[in-house]
């Protein structure tokens, strides 16, 4: 099956009531056989064969992508994630990778550019789908209305939980899935330190490996992206952990 004829599978009756998945990947099997089984969940489905096609799609549009680490193109799968994640516009999209890159080098590399999950190849189609299901649970509150409670505040700082955005000032802050959850652990909770269990435990999938300096990393780049006045106010307390303190 070529390209365009796995294009074809997926749906052309206009938007589904799930949402729409990119797959970027050059082995048409995977293509073939994620397309129709998310096609089967209700998904409107795109596939790209190198990074250069994928960029070429608008990527606002999308619910979640799936990519190979070492698809073809001008940038590799590791640039392309880190490229949409810090993005203010596509940062909150869930990006899975899917490779057979299975060392614990390749995974610590992959979830540190911001990959919101990563499968290695081959896979068990049952798990993937499940995992797939879990990360879009994650991203979703659909239906919930925009309230004080789905908005935080911290000084110049909101978080929008319904969009999952985060803003400073009104400008949008591009957060990677796992530095947002961090951000927002530490903004329902004001004032309280979380020990590096905890904080794994709301950022990170339980199946992650994680490497263990990465809260370390990303509460340094929170830090830098959310600006040093505010950034000051998350303290890490020795012996007590991280928190944002008034």
């Amino acid at each position: 099956m070529s390209e365009l004829d796995c294009k074809a599978d997926s749906k052309t009756n206009g938007p589904s009531a799930s949402g729409r998945i990119l797959i970027v990947d050059s082995e048409q099997s995977i293509c073939e056989l994620l397309a129709y089984n998310l096609d089967n969940e209700g998904f409107d489905i795109d596939i790209a064969g190198t990074t250069d096609e994928a960029i070429a799609n608008d990527l606002r549009r999308y619910r979640l992508i799936i990519i190979d680490a070492a698809v073809p193109g001008s940038m590799l799968g590791l640039d392309f994630v880190r490229s949409a994640k810090s993005d203010p516009e596509t940062g909150h999209i869930p990006i899975v990778l899917c490779t057979a890159l299975d060392s614990e080098e390749d995974i610590v590399a992959g979830l540190n550019a911001g990959a919101d999950d990563y499968i290695t190849k081959p896979f068990s189609l049952r798990v993937m789908i499940a995992r797939l299901r879990s990360i879009l649970r994650r991203h979703t509150m659909g239906g919930i209305p925009i309230t004080a409670d789905t908005i935080l505040t911290f000084g110049s700082m909101q978080a929008d939980l319904v969009a999952r955005a985060i803003t400073i000032g009104g400008n949008p802050v591009a957060l990677t899935r796992t530095e947002y959850d961090i951000l927002v652990l530490f903004m329902r909770n004001v004032n309280r330190t979380f020990n590096r269990n905890e904080i794994y435990a709301a950022a990170w999938p339980p199946d992650a490996v994680v490497s263990e300096r990465a809260i370390d990393t990303n509460i340094s780049r929170i830090r830098k992206k959310i600006g040093a006045d505010i950034g000051a106010h998350i303290v890490n307390r020795s012996g007590f952990g991280y928190g944002l303190m008034e």
